[in-house]
């Protein structure tokens, strides 16, 4: 398994991550096209394709501080499913760096509840802070979260300083 990053418009693979991102996350969790772009200029924010044999599985758009590292959006071609692809895909991406943190939907529903599971099993960590996830556009709302890191809990003080990072810098290309 091979994580390729893709820079910008012009990138060969950049059509391909953008259709799947497109169509795994609803609207109200996507950046608006431009808004995507201007943060792949940010040297923090790795908007990555997952390869695996030379063949593009997946997606996985991260920012990397020197703390941790935050997955924004991951997702796996809906034909390449199966075979543990996204388990073997985050078990190589979460051994790459030392503190991973993410975002899931409250388990609510038997998807959402899969989810959560899912990440569970392979060792993520849940955590107990209410947490809202500002608006990707204007017309949208924050929505609410769950907060899920590898390979421990996050403090209360890591938790902070990630949601002040997500307001304040990964958010600042919005609207």
């Amino acid at each position: 398994m091979e994580f390729v990053r893709v820079t910008g418009s012009d990138d060969v693979l950049f059509k391909k991550a953008f259709d799947l991102y497109e169509v795994s996350f609803p609207e109200h969790e996507q950046r608006l096209f431009e808004n995507q772009l201007a943060a792949l200029n940010n040297p923090e924010y790795h908007c990555e394709v997952v390869l695996e044999k030379g063949v593009f599985v997946g997606i996985i758009f991260y920012w990397e501080t020197a703390y941790y590292s935050y997955i924004e959006h991951f997702a796996i071609d809906p034909d390449k499913r199966g075979n543990s692809v996204g388990s073997r895909c985050l078990k190589k991406f979460c051994d790459m760096h030392s503190l991973v943190i993410l975002e899931i939907d409250p388990p609510v529903d038997p998807i959402s509840i899969r989810r959560k599971n899912f990440y569970l099993r392979l060792g993520f960590n849940g955590s107990n802070y209410q947490h809202n996830h500002p608006a990707y556009r204007k017309q949208n709302l924050p929505h609410e979260l769950v907060i899920l890191s590898y390979p421990r809990n996050i403090s209360e003080i890591e938790y902070t300083e990630f949601n002040e990072y997500l307001k304040n810098t990964i958010m600042q290309t919005d609207f």
